[in-house]
Order: C-alpha cells, then structure tokens, then sequence
C-alpha cells in the first residue's frame, strides 16, 4: 500500500472533501482515480478484497503422507525420498521434494 496516498486521504476526509474529485487528487498524487477510490473505501471500511489466487493442486499432493511418514519415522533424507517416490510414479522434480521437505522440518 502507498503510504503517501494514504495520509494524505486521512487528511483530506477530514477537512471538507468536496472541493476536489477523485480524479484530481489522483493528479496531485500522480497515481490512477481507481486508486484513490480503493483508498477511499478502505477507509470507509466498503472495501472487499477479492480472493485472485486460484488454487493449483500439487504433484505432490498423492505422495504427502508418504513423505511425512518416511521423514518422520525413518529420518529419511530428501533424496531418499524423493528416490522412494520417483519409483512410485511422482513425476516431478527433486527440488520440489526437497523443499516440502524442509518446511516439513521446520514446523516440527
């Protein structure tokens, strides 16, 4: 979020905001009209983020409770396991075992 674009709307709805357009203040801050409009209703507490992330499944998504178990059980290694699944069917790349792996760890 910009900062300046920010104060100087608190700043601005304070005092009496009918003097300038949203265009205008988007001129003097030298940013888009939709900006200064999102700022203005986040602040209002109208705005209503949109969720844009859409959700990819993973290839690891078949072989997660395997990994675990073989991380968790055995103290296997990330090529081990990466190894271990490969044989299984995973087709995906070892880097992409390795950091499951990691974040595995990590949270323990």
């Amino acid at each position: 979020m910009r900062k300046d674009i920010e104060e100087y709307l608190k700043i601005f709805l304070k005092e009496d905001h009918s003097l300038l357009n949203k265009s205008e203040i988007a001129r003097r801050l030298n940013c888009d009209p939709r900006t200064v409009d999102k700022y203005i209703k986040i602040q209002q507490g109208t705005f209503k983020k949109t969720k844009r992330a859409r959700n990819y499944p993973s290839l690891l998504d078949d072989f997660k409770s395997t990994i675990i178990e073989k991380v968790d059980v055995y103290g296997a290694t990330a090529m081990a396991v990466y190894k271990f699944i490969e044989k299984r069917g995973y087709t995906g790349k070892y880097s992409t075992v390795a950091r499951f792996v990691k974040e595995h760890k990590n949270k323990e």
